[in-house]
């Protein structure tokens, strides 16, 4: 157990979980703010306690203690911030709180300390995704890549990249080998920082540089240092990841990255045209949609039905050579058989 005073520290912030001693600190975003805009952030965002700002489009961050000095001197004095390396920065007076009543006047310190490497090292990571792909972290967007770089499999067709129409086709009851390969696969080289830097710099940046270093991370509070998890302001906890073929077919994927654990959740498949492709199970009755400008991507997906000996396709009216209003692929379970009988018509 830590000695009181080192825990009365990071109660202040209202960050500590007394029955497994899980300590949080925060790390606030203050894009784009002047070094008194972060300090002012600081000093009004906690009571008192550890903390920090990080500003990604300055390449900076900094860590923060809020003290509060009442006039009879309890808190943590001066001499003894500035045996720790800290600085002081700013101060505000004030009315003490009604908690804190017979402390008078309360002046709110803000001492500014070294920032620990551990946590240099991961908003280092941050600065570099963000520059490289903007919206990634915080979930504004997805990270996409191709599907060819997880490798290639074996198929009915010799050696080629996953199909994404085949991963989605094989994705429920029973899951078969296109989805089962693919998503072993996936799991085994995200696993690996190695592995997953040949799939994308920046997906192993942003899964094993950022999501796995922010539990338990060494950093120096007073004279003493403990692990923390860090919560960083505006950084999603999981990442989306769209693994995308040639023709614009993704597979979504939801990556998160605990401690030694990598988890992968298969979200679902689309085309180029954002329309979500059926499983097995879903295609007993489907109707698929796409607009007037999603000619390619109807009579593509028409087609590999057909090619792959899923179906049957009668191409209604028009819908080969063009639809204003859009297109649909209708079809129904042939009775006693596994194949579809399928129309792709015109909206």
């Amino acid at each position: 157990m830590k000695s009181a005073t080192l825990w009365s520290l990071l109660f202040g912030a209202g960050l500590w979980s007394g029955a497994s001693e899980a300590v949080t600190l925060r790390s606030l975003a203050c894009n784009g703010c002047s070094p008194l805009q972060e300090e002012q952030k600081a000093l009004a965002s906690v009571n008192r306690g550890y903390l920090f700002v990080y500003n990604v489009a300055n390449k900076r961050i900094r860590k923060f203690e809020v003290v509060l000095m009442a006039s009879d001197k309890t808190a943590d004095p001066a001499d003894a911030k500035a045996r720790a390396g800290a600085t002081r920065v700013a101060a505000t007076d004030e009315p003490a709180a009604e908690a804190e009543s017979t402390l008078g006047t309360v002046t709110r310190e803000l001492w500014e300390y070294a920032v620990d490497a551990p946590v240099k090292r991961i908003f280092d990571n941050i600065v570099s995704v963000e520059n490289r792909v903007p919206g990634v972290l915080s979930g504004q967007r997805a990270l996409e890549v191709p599907i060819r770089n997880i490798g290639l499999t074996p198929g009915d067709l010799g050696p080629r990249p996953h199909d994404p129409r085949d991963i989605a086709w094989y994705s429920s009851g029973p899951r078969g080998a296109p989805y089962n390969d693919f998503m072993d696969r996936v799991r085994d080289q995200l696993s690996d920082p190695a592995a997953t830097e040949r799939i994308s710099d920046e997906l192993a940046d942003a899964v094993h540089g950022i999501q796995g270093q922010t539990r338990g991370v060494s950093v120096a509070v007073g004279t003493d240092s403990i692990g923390v998890d860090i919560s960083w302001e505006r950084i999603a906890p999981q990442l989306e990841l769209k693994l995308c073929d040639d023709n614009g077919s993704c597979v979504t994927l939801i990556v998160k990255k605990e401690g030694n654990y990598v988890q992968v959740t298969y979200e679902g498949v689309t085309d180029k045209h954002n329309v979500s492709l059926p499983t097995r199970e879903q295609a007993r009755g489907m109707d698929l949609e796409w607009r007037a400008s999603g000619r390619e991507g109807a009579n593509a997906y028409a087609n590999w039905l057909r090619t792959r000996r899923l179906g049957t396709v009668e191409y209604m009216g028009s819908s080969q050579t063009g639809c204003q209003t859009g297109y649909i692929l209708s079809c129904v379970r042939i009775e006693g058989t596994t194949m579809l009988a399928c129309q792709l018509h015109c909206r």
